[in-house]
């Protein structure tokens, strides 16, 4: 694991955390815990949101015990998304992002990847 794919994984974690505060309104009630798996920088993210839709805390670690949904993807995919250069839809249907949860679940966040 390279030190440059796990400080990219960090800076796109704390931009997942801004864009679930960004959608609070659309987040609230939810108040649940997911994560994300970065698998070429071995290393995942663990978010817990709020009954407010905010973000209640942001771990460095893997729990998927007390995560609802954990989606594993490499860095570059998951920044394709987040920029826009990469439809999600598209990216799970190709493979490249492997979704552990309720479907459900996944939906609430789909927001956060549109």
């Amino acid at each position: 694991m390279s030190e440059k794919k796990q400080k990219l994984a960090e800076e796109l974690a704390n931009r997942m955390a801004e864009r679930i505060n960004q959608n609070a309104e659309v987040m609230a009630g939810w108040g649940k815990a997911f994560q994300v798996i970065f698998t070429d920088a071995d290393v995942g993210y663990w978010f817990k949101v709020g009954a407010d839709g905010k973000l209640e805390k942001l771990e460095k670690a893997i729990k998927k015990d007390q995560a609802v949904v954990t989606l594993s993807w490499d860095t570059e995919t998951f920044k394709g998304i987040l920029d826009k250069e990469l439809n999600a839809q598209s990216a799970y249907v190709g493979g490249k992002i492997q979704v552990d949860g309720p479907t459900m679940e996944l939906l609430k966040l789909q927001i956060l990847f549109g």
